[in-house]
């Protein structure tokens, strides 16, 4: 384990070198013990045969078909019903895979739960005090993916917006109608976020962003203004901005 005793730019940088010369050493001990011979299940119907393998039965035209039904609609692996998060310690932290099968083949929820947007929460922390140089340093020694970072928008287009308004005509109040909003949200987007129910609030008033509040849907500076990271009492959540998948500190 490859450790320093201080927790400056300095020392993470020591820290990351050391481990990738750690790497190559892990890396040149399985080449010299890994045992020669193939590394997927010898079953097509799981994994596509490789385009090379015409003499096999797997091969050939009978490959090819497994190609497209490993693929096509109605085919292919059908995972069981549940939940699952595999997690793996990836350079930058940890790194973990949410996803909830309803039985198809289309996941009901998928997740990526990235490093990045963890680690990146101690930057002010690590500046305050700091110079405007020491900045390019620290968050160079964060090793920070900015796409890891950035969230997703969830708005309504101008049709939408027109079906929203035409169902907030039938209540007497426009906050009134916040249920039938979130439904047509989930229907737009196949989910209900924190993104798309701040939008939703922001279109239909401020008793809106009230009332998730109350619920304690929304975050109160989220119902003020600006989308956060969804809460937990959230019943049905979007794969990118929620919250579903465990959290953990990373180093």
């Amino acid at each position: 384990m490859i450790t320093e005793e201080g927790g400056d730019a300095w020392c993470r940088y020591r820290v990351r070198v050391r481990e990738m010369r750690e790497s190559i050493k892990i890396v040149d001990q399985v080449l010299k013990t890994m045992p020669q011979g193939p590394i997927y299940v010898d079953d097509p119907r799981i994994v596509i045969p490789p385009k090379t393998a015409i003499n096999t039965p797997g091969g050939g035209m009978e490959g090819l078909i497994y190609h497209f039904k490993n693929y096509m609609m109605g085919h292919g692996v059908c995972p069981p019903k549940g939940e699952v998060l595999p997690r793996t310690e990836a350079p930058n932290g940890e790194l973990g895979f949410y996803l909830v099968s309803d039985g198809t083949q289309r996941p009901y929820r998928w997740r990526v739960r990235p490093p990045s947007l963890y680690n990146y929460q101690a930057f002010p922390y690590m500046t305050e005090g700091g110079l405007l140089s020491d900045v390019v340093a620290v968050m160079s020694s964060l090793n920070i993916i900015a796409g890891e970072l950035g969230p997703v928008t969830r708005q309504f287009n101008d049709a939408t917006k027109q079906e929203l308004e035409q169902i907030c005509a039938r209540y007497p109040k426009r906050e009134a109608a916040l249920l039938p909003a979130l439904r047509l949200l989930e229907r737009e987007f196949g989910c209900v976020d924190s993104d798309g129910m701040v939008h939703v609030a922001q279109l239909l008033g401020h008793l809106a962003r009230e009332g998730l509040r109350r619920l304690h849907v929304l975050h109160p500076l989220q119902a003020a203004h600006r989308p956060d990271v969804t809460s937990s009492s959230t019943a049905r959540r979007c794969p990118a901005r929620s919250g579903g998948a465990r959290r953990s500190t990373t180093t």
